[in-house]
C-alpha cells in the first residue's frame, strides 16, 4: 500500500509502490500533515480587536450612579489602561471640576492588604496616573477622579461630578498564522 497527495486530500492505493523511498517519504508526510492539522498550524487564527471610545457625560453624580448610568447607556465607567488611552479624554469645554473614571478602591476586598485599587470593569490593567501624594484614601476617598490635565486623585465616592463612560466596540478582525513551519 502506498499514498500520494493532492491539495487537500490523501490518497491510499494497493497498487504496487513505485519506489520504497517514496513510500516511506509518503508516509512520513501523511504523518506530519496529521500532526499539523491536528496541533493547529496551518491554520489561522483570527480574534477581533476591540478598541474603547470614551465619552464624557456632563452631569453630576456619585461613583456608584455614574457607574450604573454607564452601565445602561455605554459598557461601563472609564477604564484607562495607557498614556495612549489618557490622551483620548478630550472634552471641549470641560470644567476642571474632575470626572470619575473607573478605577476603585473598595476596603471591603481588601483581603490582608491596605489598598486594593480595582477597575469597574474587572480590567487586569495596572496603569496608574496619580497625582503627587495619591493615593491617600483621605477621609475614606475610595474612588477615582480625573483631572483636566489627566492625573488621578481618590475622592470620596459620595461626591458629584462628571464622569468617563466607555463603549467597547469591535473594530477589525485580526488573523495570524498559527505555525510557519511547513505551512
Amino acid at each position: 500500500m502506498f499514498a500520494y497527495l493532492s491539495p487537500g486530500r490523501v490518497y491510499l492505493s494497493s497498487a504496487s509502490p513505485p519506489n520504497t523511498f517514496l513510500l516511506i517519504v509518503a508516509k512520513l508526510l501523511i504523518k506530519y500533515v496529521l500532526y499539523l492539522k491536528l496541533s493547529g498550524c496551518g491554520l489561522t487564527s483570527c480574534s477581533h480587536v476591540f478598541l474603547r471610545e470614551y465619552h464624557y457625560v456632563n452631569l453630576a453624580m456619585n461613583w456608584a450612579d455614574a457607574q450604573h448610568y454607564c452601565r445602561v447607556n455605554y459598557n461601563d465607567l472609564a477604564t484607562i489602561e495607557s498614556m495612549d488611552d489618557i490622551s483620548r479624554l478630550n472634552a471641549p469645554g470641560r470644567e476642571d471640576s474632575g470626572a470619575w473614571i473607573g478605577l476603585t478602591d473598595d476596603p471591603k476586598s481588601w483581603r490582608g492588604t491596605m489598598v486594593s485599587w480595582r477597575w469597574s470593569d474587572n480590567s487586569s490593567s495596572s496603569f496608574r496616573n496619580w497625582k503627587d501624594g495619591e493615593p491617600n484614601n483621605f477621609k475614606n476617598e475610595y474612588c477615582v477622579a480625573e483631572t483636566q490635565d489627566h492625573i488621578w486623585n481618590d475622592v470620596s465616592c459620595s461626591r458629584k461630578m462628571p464622569f468617563w463612560c466607555q463603549e467597547s466596540k469591535r473594530k477589525y478582525k485580526y488573523c495570524k498564522q498559527l505555525c510557519v513551519l511547513f505551512c
